[in-house]
């Protein structure tokens, strides 16, 4: 309870939530996240479907703990997202990462985004890919190269 929007102090019964924190930008830009997760969510079952089965997720890179990245895969049947973390307030630029299969991949989600309450507005965008695979990721054929926005 006022976690969807970034209340401070711990929910109590005896007392409401801080609604007037929703004056604050930041505030706002959390609500804002958690509303676009919400419904991202329930409306990509990739992100959701595959919950039980072991192949609803594979790890692209839980390792990469010298910058703080992590990039996983969730799949329902041939639909696949990918979900690319930067865990710190660092762009990332022209990151590789490898994926399962070619093609146009489009960034659908952005915490870094100004309606997130981040330093960017640009959301959309397609990632550039290329067809080889990374020595890193021998199952995977195709990677993409990207600019990954900072945490914010």
């Amino acid at each position: 309870m006022g976690g969807e929007f970034g209340q401070w102090r711990e929910w109590s019964e005896a007392r409401e939530l801080d609604w007037a924190l929703l004056r604050d930008p930041r505030h706002q830009g959390v609500q804002a996240l958690v509303r676009d997760l919400n419904r991202l969510h329930r409306a990509v079952p990739a992100l959701h479907a595959g919950d039980r089965r072991a192949e609803g997720f594979q790890w692209i890179d839980p390792d990469d703990e010298m910058r703080s990245v992590l990039t996983w895969i969730r799949q329902d049947g041939d639909s696949l997202v990918a979900v690319l973390c930067n865990l710190t307030p660092v762009p990332r630029p022209d990151t590789r990462i490898g994926l399962p299969r070619t093609g146009r991949w489009r960034e659908v989600l952005n915490t870094d985004s100004k309606v997130s309450g981040g330093s960017r507005s640009r959301h959309g965008e397609s990632w550039r890919r290329c067809r080889c695979p990374l020595s890193a990721c021998p199952r995977r054929p195709a990677s993409c190269c990207r600019r990954w926005p900072r945490s914010t």
